[in-house]
């Protein structure tokens, strides 16, 4: 009997949990995802920008 009353809130605990998420996307909106967009300029920007910190942090370790 503990069993099934353990499985039985572990599968209303998952659809509390989508209902949540339906209930956010509502809100806010369904994020937009997409595999052939174009990146934003902000994201060019930040990813060039970490790509150069990173770089120049791996070389401040080496000793010429």
């Amino acid at each position: 009997m503990g069993d099934a009353i353990f499985v039985v809130a572990t599968i209303v605990f998952f659809l509390i949990c989508v209902a949540y998420v339906n209930w956010c996307d509502r809100i806010i909106g369904p994020d937009e995802f997409s595999d052939n967009a174009e990146p934003d300029a902000d994201d060019a920007t930040a990813t060039s920008t970490a790509t150069a910190t990173a770089a120049s942090t791996s070389r401040a370790g080496m000793t010429a």
